[in-house]
């Protein structure tokens, strides 16, 4: 390994390997990875195949933004995308995600409403399809390549760090980031016996359910299935050589959320038009407006004076009864939703 840096980096883990297996470990991990890469600004989500993503750390978007993500922009979330299709690279960017797609309705809606202009992402494996997201944020600029070949460099020890992790919390129930997750988890022997179960398998896995469960169990080594109409079952055999239960198995509940929408930003902006009755030259303003096209490139674009496109803009907000640019990114993600 020739990166200095990287090695300064490694060095510095071990203050967040001592709070494996507790509450601070995600934070303490992402605020380190924040600082090698120059910057405080970071994220701890949860994906998971059906669930609704869980946030378990936050440095660097407001509660409003947050709540906006987690009632609306989700379900566009490229990569929610990847997980649900099981295509989960284990470092990438915004930029690349952005560059790689036709439509980047997203990634300007982050920048507006978080001010995320790029994101380095390295997405650490829990089970059963269950990642961990930690997010690197910058609002001015977007990742070189050579940030980008750093953290490609340190993935393996960061996976191998928070692998321990995960080992830990099932065996000592010390952090929460598991025992308190909308996701619940079980964790048995080669025997059947539990290693671990988190808080929300005690209060969502009903006798009734746990039947079926332990029906579905002698199917075959690993398997997914539906529980009635809320619930998506899922388990996996641990190898021989697993630390925590050799040969066992680990078992994960999931509450079904909305899915992925494939709704591109032509689309909600038609559908825009079709509800607020907006005339063909709104919808105009408004598809270039979504493009980040400020007032001078709509006026030469569209072939009128700035000065009419402000009073277009001004008739327009008035219509949709808002007053911001941001606004009208939540009115469009809204339409998602129905």
């Amino acid at each position: 390994m020739k990166d200095k840096l990287a090695i300064d980096f490694l060095v510095s883990l071990g203050t967040v390997i001592a709070r494996s297996g507790q509450d601070m470990f995600y934070p303490s991990l992402a605020r380190e990875l924040a600082s090698f890469f120059n910057t405080d600004r970071y994220l701890v989500i949860r994906y998971a195949m059906h669930a609704k993503p869980e946030f378990l750390s936050n440095h660097a978007m407001e509660e409003a933004a947050v709540s906006q993500y987690l009632d609306q922009y989700y379900r566009i979330d490229p990569l929610l995308r990847r997980v649900r299709e099981g295509r989960v690279n284990p470092v990438l960017t915004f930029d690349e995600l952005r560059r790689g797609s036709a439509d980047t309705f997203f990634y300007d809606a982050m920048f507006r409403t978080a001010n995320i202009r790029d994101e380095l992402i390295f997405m650490l494996p829990i089970v059963n399809g269950v990642f961990v997201a930690i997010c690197i944020d910058l609002s001015s600029r977007t990742f070189s390549e050579q940030d980008i070949f750093r953290a490609k460099l340190i993935f393996d020890t960061i996976n191998m760090v928070h692998q321990q992790h995960v080992r830990l919390s099932f065996v000592n129930y010390g952090a929460t980031d598991l025992k308190n997750s909308e996701i619940s988890m079980l964790v048995q022997d080669r025997r059947g016996r539990e290693i671990f179960r988190n808080d929300s398998w005690n209060s969502a896995i009903s006798p009734d359910i746990r039947h079926e469960i332990d029906a579905l169990l002698g199917t075959g080594k690993s398997g997914e299935a539906g529980i009635g109409t809320e619930f998506i079952l899922k388990w996996s055999e641990l190898s021989e050589t697993n630390p925590v239960a050799p040969e066992g198995k680990v078992l994960t509940v999931e509450q079904k959320s909305p899915g992925y929408t494939a709704l591109e930003a032509a689309d909600l902006v038609d559908q825009l038009q079709v509800k607020y009755q907006l005339t063909s030259r709104e919808r105009q303003i408004v598809s270039m407006m979504v493009q980040g096209e400020p007032n001078s490139r709509i006026a030469d674009a569209l072939e009128i004076s700035a000065g009419t496109v402000r009073n277009h803009k001004h008739r327009l907000y008035y219509k949709l009864d808002i007053t911001t640019e941001r606004e009208l990114f939540i009115l469009l993600l809204e339409l998602a939703q129905t």
